[in-house]
């Protein structure tokens, strides 16, 4: 590949609920893709790797999809982001700034799109004293002040609410990605 682009494919749903993968062979599945310089952050599902440049990120994640299915047996949607997606997601303080300094748990939750109006008022309709959202583009941040095991939301709530998929990762694993997409 002559023009590559350095990506990070957060996977939905890896190493919970019966859906294992191990990290080598996760890594082995995105070096038959095409994938150069693919390496995996814990095992949840974190895979940054090289892809072509003039391949759009919408088709970089059916494929990884698709490579997943044909590998592992089940369906796991991928969310791609690149460094100048990643940067402002680990930089920003939503939720009136309280975000990352109190409370918790501060989680992003990675959409396939924007989230429609309908979506947006069931995602309000959700909060609670413990658990706060605000929504900025394709992410979902998710403060929380209790335990996510003594919250009532859950991952399955919130994909309800916004009528989409989402994966969600803590603030220390975004800025540990940040960084790594940013140095490699």
């Amino acid at each position: 590949m002559a023009d590559l682009k350095r990506y990070v494919a957060l996977l939905r749903a890896i190493n919970v609920g019966g859906r294992n993968m191990k990290m080598d062979r996760l890594r082995e599945t995105f070096l038959g893709i095409g994938f150069e310089n693919v390496t995996t952050f814990i095992a949840s599902g974190n895979v940054l790797f090289d892809a072509d440049l003039v391949t759009s990120p919408d088709v970089l994640a059916v494929t990884i999809e698709q490579a997943v299915l044909s590998n592992f047996g089940f369906v796991s949607e991928a969310f791609l982001r690149n460094a100048r997606a990643m940067t402002p997601i680990a930089a920003r303080r939503p939720c009136e700034g309280r975000w990352g300094t109190v409370g918790y748990g501060s989680y992003v939750g990675f959409l396939k799109r924007a989230a429609d109006p309908g979506g947006l008022e069931r995602l309000a309709n959700l909060a609670t004293e413990n658990d706060e959202f605000e929504i900025v583009d394709r992410e979902l941040y998710w403060l929380s002040y209790v335990k996510t095991s003594e919250s009532k939301i859950t991952p399955a709530k919130l994909e309800k609410a916004l009528g989409q998929p989402t994966t969600l990762r803590n603030l220390n694993t975004i800025t540990t990605l940040t960084n790594l997409l940013l140095r490699e």
